[in-house]
This record gives C-alpha cells, structure tokens and sequence, in this order.
C-alpha cells in the first residue's frame, strides 16, 4: 500500500512538473503569443533570452517543436531552433530554412543554445532554452535576436538530426522584439543623493538634474513598431499569411466546381449520352457533343483558374517532390496533392487542344485518337478524385468540419459509381435489347412470317425511349450529385 501511495505520488509530481508552465505570468515576467495549437513565451536574461516552446500533439509521430525566427510571416530564409531527443537524450539543435525545408546546421558547428527543459508525453511538447542575443550575427543557423521577429513554429516527425516535413506550422499572431524588458525588469528611479552645502550648490545641482530630466523626456529610446502577422506581407505580391489563406479556400472552391460539378459531368456525357437523339443536330454536331464541350470547357476554365489561385497562396512557388527535398518531404500529403493535382490539370487541359487534332470518323487513325482522348480524360478524373481525397482527410484547416467533408466526399464518389455502374447495365441491356429484335425480325423474314415493319419500328422505338428516360435521369441525378457535393464542400470551406 505505502509502496502504491509513493507511486501516485511521483506520478502526481512528474504531471505538476509539466502542466507548472504558468501562462499566467504573461507580461509581468515574460512575454507570450499563442494560437491553438502552440504557444511561446521568452523573457530577457543579460546577454540571452530565455525562450519557452509548447504545441499540442496532433500525432503520435510529432516529436519535435521549433521556433523560426523571421522577419515575415512566411517560411523560407529564417534561422530555426529546435528541441527534440536524439538517441534518447533531450536537445536544442539549429538549422536553417533555405526555403519550404529546413537544413540542419553543419556538425562543426557549435549550438548556441542551452537545453534548460524538455518534457514531451502523448499530447504535448514543451522545451524551455536559453539562446544569446548574437546581435549582428552573420551565420545563417544562428538568429539576431536583437531585431523584430515574427515566430514561425512547427511540430512533426525528426530524423536524427533532421526535421521531416511538419505535421502542422504557424506564424503565431504578434511580431516580438524579445530583448524587450518586461514589467518586473523595469529599472526603479535611483534615489538622488542628499547633498551638503549652499543653497545655490543645491539649486545648481537641481538644475543640472532637470536638465538632464528633460533632454531624456526629449529623447525617449524608440522602439519599432510592432507589427500584426495578419498586417505584413510577404512574397512577390506582399500578401499577408490571412490573405493567403483565403487564396487558397477559393482554389479549393474553384477545384471544386471545375472538377465535380462540370468536367465529371462532362465525362459522363461523353460515355452515355452519345447514342440519344442520334438524327438531332445542333450546327451540324450532336446534342451529346454540345453538352460535352460546353461542361469540359467550363470546367478547365474553373481548374486553371484555380491553380493560379493556388500558385498565388504560395507565392509563386512549386511545393510539389522536388530532387532537392528528403522523401519525407516529398511523400508529404501536400506534395503529393500537388503533383497529383498539377499532373490533372495539365491532362484535362490538353484535351481541347487535343481535340483540334481529332480527325474524322471514318479515318483508319480515329481509333487511335479515341483511344488515348479517353484515357487521358479518365487519368484526369482519377488523379482529380485522388487529390481530393488528399484535401478532405490531411488538410485539416482548410474545413470547418473535417469528418462532414470526408462524408460528403465518399458519399458523392459512391453515388457517382453507382450511377455510372448503373448506366452501364442499362446501356448494355439497350444494345443486347436491340439485338434481340433485330434478329427476330430477319428470323421472321426469313420464315416470311414477319409482321409489319412498323411493328418493329414501333418496338424499337419503345424500347429506345424507355432506355432514353432513363439514362437522362442518370446523368442529372450525377450532374446533381456534382453539384450539391461541390455546393456542401464550399460552404465548409468558406465557413471554417
């Protein structure tokens, strides 16, 4: 019993020993920032500053938390310190983020840091450092604390030394000047000595003191203006991190509707709609043929207009694999929607321009052409199922509600197959239907016993209505399905 109660209580200790981090002594003895998912505090020590790291763990693989030091709001070109266990043995390393990766420092390099605390458990990291100011430092890895800063951090999965891609980042809201003195630190005003003497040596010395009182009052130490992170801007057009971000909601808006709503609806035209009306033409082209081209050529209207978007949000730059990035990296969820994403685009928007090169019906290389226009469109419409896949169930804060995107999305795509698989069969059964009485009627024939030929006339056309229902019906319960997944996706991106 005595040995259970020790138990509870070192248990009790080692809990009390993380959760004391006391936020509460926010600007009396240190200064904090914070958004959901992490918080950062720091406090003037002499020659260093005392800095303090805590993020909430999303995943069980989230081993490291980091702190880059920027002077803008976005990723790329700022030093970076981080706390996380190396064989076992907690440490605060440096790096570098020469771009959307992060770059250890070389091992001949000497950290500059000083581990003081490290506590990480199933729902929290939390590591406390002191870092010297280094004013006017000139090595990448080692960051001038002495100017504004805007503190980028970042959780996720470490490799040795190096950081793999985060699980999650972000500029928390404030820029900080983290030599800044706090409350407790503020200098008292000296007591002015007692001064034996005259009058006037007394008044002198008065004087002198007020004097010197006011050129102070006129000459007040200027501090910069601190800045918001929602009110700076960075990249080629000086976007703030808000702004992008809303960039991006309208890509994935855009995305949405160009894919869901008209290119698959497009496809589906194109496979099941080409056999109706087959004597009634629009400017000399069929029906299906218009409803092809109009959708196909909205949607990739809608995509391209959307990747733009998405090209703007990230500052112009490739966030896809790239030869220069680690596996981790490259295999990253975000990478991935990007290659998968451009590679279907770039496919659904070389269709129409493959389509000038379509050539006539009864040419021997039409075959040919069919042959690689379907299956580029069908790639497209798979890569573009797969990216947003992607999108629903890793890009947590683009949704307000992931669970309810990844519901409307999986019960959109059932749907579509359903009906598609559906269609199918009903297509199947129209052609094996107007076999059947083809081959009555030359049986008949034959046997001169046929009925009229308006007999069979009437009985394929009956049956060529019947199949005609139901295959419109098909293809606007689709192009509706398209259309209200899109619709319920918007709303829970637009509204997050």
């Amino acid at each position: 019993m005595a040995e259970m109660k020790h138990l509870i209580c070192l248990l009790l200790v080692l809990h009390s020993g993380f959760s004391a981090v006391d936020w509460s002594e926010c600007d009396k003895t240190k200064y904090c920032d914070q958004n959901n998912d992490f918080k950062a505090a720091y406090r003037l020590e002499g020659d260093k500053v005392l800095v303090e790291l805590w993020a909430k763990k999303d995943d069980e693989n989230d081993k490291y938390v980091a702190v880059g030091f920027s002077e803008d709001t976005g990723m790329g070109n700022e030093p970076v310190l981080a706390c996380f266990e190396e064989d076992g043995k907690p440490v605060v390393l440096n790096s570098f983020n020469p771009g959307k990766s992060n770059a250890p420092a070389p091992e001949t390099s000497v950290p500059t840091a000083k581990l003081l605390e490290f506590v990480s458990d199933e729902s929290q990291i939390y590591c406390k450092f002191e870092q010297p100011i280094s004013q006017g430092s000139t090595t990448q890895y080692i960051p001038d604390l002495s100017k504004p800063v805007f503190l980028l951090l970042a959780k996720g999965p470490v490799n040795g030394k190096q950081l793999n891609y985060h699980s999650n980042r972000d500029t928390l809201p404030n820029q900080h000047i983290l030599t800044k003195r706090t409350p407790d630190q503020a200098e008292t005003p000296a007591e002015q000595p007692k001064t034996e003497g005259n009058s006037s040596e007394v008044a002198s010395a008065a004087g002198d003191a007020g004097e010197k009182k006011e050129e102070e009052k006129k000459e007040p130490a200027q501090e910069p203006e601190l800045k918001r992170a929602d009110q700076v801007g960075s990249g080629p057009f000086s976007l703030t991190a808000s702004t992008k971000h809303v960039i991006l909601r309208y890509h994935g808006v855009a995305m949405l509707f160009g894919w869901f709503g008209f290119l698959f609806t497009g496809v589906f035209a194109a496979r099941f709609l080409r056999h109706l009306w087959p004597n009634t033409t629009v400017s000399g082209l069929r029906i299906w043929f218009h409803i092809h081209r109009i959708l196909n050529f909205l949607g990739v209207l809608l995509i391209v207009f959307g990747s733009v978007l998405a090209l703007i949000s990230k500052d112009l730059t490739w966030t896809g694999p790239s030869v220069n990035q680690g596996s981790a990296e490259n295999l990253h969820p975000g990478a991935l929607h990007s290659i998968i994403g451009a590679i279907g685009v770039l496919l659904a928007l070389a269709q129409p321009f493959g389509a000038l090169a379509r050539c006539s019906l009864d040419h021997p290389k039409r075959p040919v052409f069919n042959f690689f226009h379907r299956s580029f469109g069908l790639l497209a419409v798979l890569l573009a199922v797969a990216a947003s896949i992607i999108a629903v169930f890793y890009f947590k804060s683009l949704w307000k509600d992931t669970f309810y995107a990844i519901v409307v999305l999986l019960v959109f795509l059932l749907v579509g197959v359903a009906v598609c698989v559906i269609q199918e069969m009903v297509k199947y059964r129209d052609e094996h239907e107007q076999q059947r009485i083809v081959a009555i009627e030359m049986r008949n024939r034959s046997k001169q016993a046929a009925p009229s030929d308006s007999y069979y006339f009437r009985e394929r056309q009956a049956h060529s209505d019947r199949h005609k229902k139901v295959t419109v019906f098909l293809f606007l319960v689709f192009a509706l399905a398209g259309f209200i997944a899109a619709t319920i996706l918007t709303y829970l991106i637009l509204d997050a």
